[in-house]
């Protein structure tokens, strides 16, 4: 199982632009929205209310950026089976991907 996990990782790991900008936004936009939430506070020092705001925000934004990661990486995968043609065989014997 964790030999099938390994390749399908590698599979991914090649299109490295897809990897790179998974990795990269996963880690860029707390930054980001930490960066925004630092100059916002030092504009409006005294009307501006951080703390749970800018958890709520951050874990929010990481959580719907995950999310369409994981389906654009779950579109790839899927479009290397159907390229390479291991799809027709998921379809027609109904058979999990882990054991083709």
């Amino acid at each position: 199982m964790i030999e099938i996990v390994r390749q399908e990782i590698l599979k991914i790991r090649r299109r490295r632009g897809l990897f790179w900008s998974a990795i990269g936004l996963t880690f860029l936009v707390p930054v980001i929205i930490v960066v925004v939430d630092l100059v916002l506070r030092d504009a409006r020092p005294g009307s501006y209310v951080a703390g749970v705001e800018l958890l709520d925000a951050t874990a929010g934004s990481v959580a719907v950026l995950s999310l369409v990661l994981a389906i654009l990486i779950g579109a790839i995968a899927g479009s290397w089976d159907v390229q390479h043609g291991t799809f027709r065989y998921l379809c027609l014997t109904g058979t999990p991907r882990r054991t083709l």
